[in-house]
């Protein structure tokens, strides 16, 4: 089964639980209202009946989520849980404008309750329970990224704070306008709940995105990526408990086709592996020239510019890294080839060596064929020296002098 419909299912799954303990709830509180006269416990259990309503709207919203795309919905049916968390909201908004109604009244009578402790002890266990649930649902919510269990946490935290108010109502009865004056304070905290659950869906249904601190992981995932110059324009979207994603990419210099789109499925394939809620990313590629160059040439002794530049890349005694702006020279520095003794494909190594300096231009007389695909690999271009010195060469390159290496000069290593 798809990995997908696997956590629309638990989602819904946990709705379910939601429901039937919102039910169960519910029933207990309105019978024990009846028979002690508690009018504020049979709101409660009214009350709670919207939580059932929730929970089943969460439900369904998850439900309908995992129908395959179709022609008319290409995109899929996800955001079907951010219809039914906007529902849910609505359900909150009404609760908290009911209580602060009721609670305005209560200002002005004082209840009369019998059937002692049993009451109380109702209350209680509603209290108790609508707490582990939302944290049971804020739990499963935030685990699965699903934001209709997330509202529905929120709404059951509300009902906390609600038996709260009444377990204080019913044990200081006596206290006027207690009740009343509780009772609006938290109304105006379940209004707030309310409000901001409305705002997340209707965010995500407006395709706002969804994390700022998410578009610059995936910035940094991809600028990590060999070859990506820059990253422009990183435009994500909430659909359910999922992500949609876009980004224009700017690679190094010219690519064939082939070679860009394997770029843009290695973005693709490493976002979805560090970001698990990414349902799909779509990578446009284009290409960039930038007027900074990157520049490595093998060199014998460590004259600065004015070395004399080896023929043989891989026994080279050092190399000469040159950072050139507008064709200008702007720094250089030397290192030392730590592979000039290996007896095996010192050329290799040494080109693993130099790519690691983030190079984008390598000048040697000679190249081997896996030293040359694994430069062409990291688009690294390769082109043929011309001139005795570092200073000589870097002349002709700016006059575009040099040849730029299509193929190997040499088979072997």
């Amino acid at each position: 089964m798809n990995e997908k419909i696997k956590l629309l299912k638990k989602g819904q799954r946990t709705a379910l639980i939601s429901s039937l303990i919102s039910f169960l709830l519910a029933i207990l509180k309105a019978v024990v209202g009846f028979l002690s006269g508690s009018v504020v416990l049979i709101a409660d259990a009214l009350e709670s009946a919207t939580d059932i309503a929730s929970g089943l709207a969460a439900f369904f919203g998850l439900k309908i989520a995992q129908k395959k795309p179709d022609e008319k919905f290409p995109y899929g049916y996800y955001k079907a849980e951010n219809i039914a968390s906007l529902f849910i909201s609505g359900l909150i908004i009404y609760a908290a404008i009911n209580l602060l109604i009721a609670s305005y009244h209560r200002l002005f009578t004082i209840p009369k309750i019998n059937y002692g402790y049993i009451p109380l002890i109702v209350v209680a266990i509603s209290a108790i329970t609508s707490l582990l649930t939302s944290i049971y649902l804020k739990k499963k919510g935030n685990q699965l990224n699903i934001q209709s269990l997330i509202a529905s946490s929120k709404d059951r935290l509300k009902d906390f704070f609600v038996s709260i108010i009444i377990f204080i109502v019913i044990a200081l009865k006596n206290i006027p306008y207690l009740e009343g004056i509780v009772s609006i304070l938290i109304s105006f905290i379940i209004l707030r709940m309310g409000i901001l659950t409305a705002k997340d869906a209707i965010f995500a249904l407006m395709d706002v995105s969804p994390s700022k601190e998410l578009e610059k992981k995936i910035k940094k995932i991809i600028s990590s990526i060999s070859g990506v110059e820059d990253v422009k324009h990183i435009r994500l979207r909430s659909s359910g408990p999922f992500i949609f994603g876009e980004s224009h990419v700017k690679i190094r210099k010219y690519v064939n086709v082939s070679r860009a789109h394997e770029i843009a499925d290695n973005i693709e394939e490493k976002i979805k592996k560090n970001v698990k809620q990414i349902e799909s990313f779509t990578v446009h590629i284009e290409p960039f020239k930038s007027p900074t160059q990157k520049i490595v040439i093998p060199i014998k002794q460590n004259k600065g510019l004015d070395s004399a530049v080896i023929d043989h890349f891989g026994r080279a005694d050092n190399f000469i890294f040159i950072d050139m702006d507008n064709k200008k020279i702007k720094s250089f520095y030397v290192k030392k080839n730590p592979f000039k003794e290996k007896k095996v494909r010192a050329g290799l190594s040494a080109v693993n060596f130099v790519i690691k300096e983030k190079i984008n231009l390598l000048i040697t007389q000679q190249m081997g064929d896996i030293s040359f695909h694994t430069l062409r690999d990291n688009l690294v271009d390769i082109c043929k020296t011309k001139g005795r010195t570092v200073k000589n060469v870097l002349e002709n390159l700016i006059t575009n002098k040099l040849e730029k290496l299509e193929k190997p000069t040499r088979r072997k290593e």
